[in-house]
């Protein structure tokens, strides 16, 4: 089966090894630790968005002259969400491009609160080396209010690997995930994909959070 990967630079090897490494020794000393990550992302969801085309698939003698039309350029939310054993944090939508001025709006406005109950209080933030997350406030934002235990990209305590979506949740589940219960169901407009999105994360189960996490 042919995989689709990011290519590495020759410095990415390196820094995996060590995240790696980092882990495994912080699991010996605490072993609750990868149990309170909560990995964080965005992604798109296109209006005229699909499955897998794998289950497109048609076998006939004579050619069905089926077709899929979608437009160039399809109408797309970006959402923002938190996954990890303690449970989920979103979806949030954004209003406009992600940058950090609407990054730090997803931190003040659904981070912070969630750090004040007892669910998610200890949680240990990560989120990937995107820009707006790398920008200068973000992580003094961090700094202050996940001392010592945020995951990212320069982080004084947790550096995170470029290129390493292999790495977390939202990647590896929980995007293609929502996104297959999503399409099951042929989206009329934005508003329409959007009850959908916020449908199926209400209806994740928590115990397939909790192996995949």
């Amino acid at each position: 089966m042919l995989q689709l990967r990011h290519q590495l630079l020759s410095t990415d090897y390196n820094k995996r090894l060590e995240f790696a490494e980092d882990q495994l020794c912080i699991a010996e000393v605490n072993p609750d630790f990868i149990n309170k990550i909560m990995f964080t992302d965005e992604a798109h969801f296109c209006q005229h968005g699909g499955v897998n085309r794998y289950n497109y698939r048609y076998y006939s003698e004579s050619n069905p002259n089926w077709r899929d039309e979608k437009p160039l350029h399809s109408p797309k939310l970006t959402v923002w969400a938190g996954i990890g054993k303690l449970g989920i944090l979103g979806p949030y939508f954004f209003d406009g491009t992600v940058n950090s001025l609407r990054y730090m709006e997803v931190i003040e406005e659904v981070i912070e609160p969630a750090l004040e109950t007892e669910q998610f209080r200890d949680m240990i933030l990560m989120q990937d080396g995107a820009p707006p997350h790398w920008a200068v406030e973000i992580r003094e934002k961090l700094n202050e209010i996940f001392p010592e235990k945020w995951i990212g990209r320069d982080s004084p305590t947790y550096p995170w690997p470029p290129r390493s979506p292999d790495l977390t949740a939202c990647d590896y589940f929980l995007w293609g995930y929502v996104k297959s219960k999503v399409y099951a169901t042929p989206i009329r407009d934005l508003v329409h994909l959007k009850h959908r999105i916020i449908e199926e994360f209400e209806r994740l189960d928590p115990d397939i959070i909790a192996k995949c996490c």
